[in-house]
């Protein structure tokens, strides 16, 4: 006999739980399997069908999780506070300690580490490399005439930086 739309959305939803708690597809089918009167089961379906009601829970999923980063931030800090005040009210001091560690890290209140700000540099590094000798690219301009070389086409002879047109000369330190 075929499901009917409330009972299939039922079964999404039950999968949904599911997947939220992390079980696989094996598990998915072994719960489809068993015999429970209340969801309806055993739901006798396909190995497909089951994919199916897996790929409805994925959408369902999507739907339902908040998209907007600063909402669901802020959603995140409520949740990791109401932790916060039950851990205090229970006396569990290092757990408190670790969830205010959490917020925080959250907040972005602690630096990044070394390791951390060594990978970026290195991606930046590798970004500069792919742009390659196009200094256009980087600025937005061409470098401005004789800059790169003296204004007799050779590089910084002598020490001495070429003049840069519209720039104050200074005099030399004494």
């Amino acid at each position: 006999m075929k499901a009917t739309k409330a009972q299939i959305k039922q079964r999404v939803e039950l999968v949904l739980k599911l997947r939220i708690l992390g079980a696989s597809f094996a598990e998915i089918r072994t719960f489809a399997d068993e015999t429970d009167p209340d969801s309806g089961r055993p739901w006798k379906v396909s190995s497909r069908q089951l994919w199916r009601y897996v790929h409805a829970s994925d959408k369902l999923l999507g739907k339902s999780l908040e998209k907007d980063r600063e909402k669901l931030v802020n959603l995140h800090l409520g949740m990791r506070q109401a932790m916060y005040a039950r851990a205090m009210e229970g006396g569990d001091y290092r757990s408190a300690l670790a969830i205010l560690k959490d917020i925080d890290t959250l907040l972005g209140l602690y630096p990044d580490s070394l390791h951390e700000l060594s990978k970026k540099l290195e991606m930046m590094k590798s970004q500069l490399e792919k742009l390659g000798g196009d200094k256009k690219s980087l600025t937005g301009h061409r470098p401005l005439a004789g800059a790169a070389q003296g204004a007799n086409g050779s590089d910084h002879a002598g020490g001495k930086l070429p003049a840069v047109a519209g720039t104050i000369p200074r005099a030399a330190p004494d």
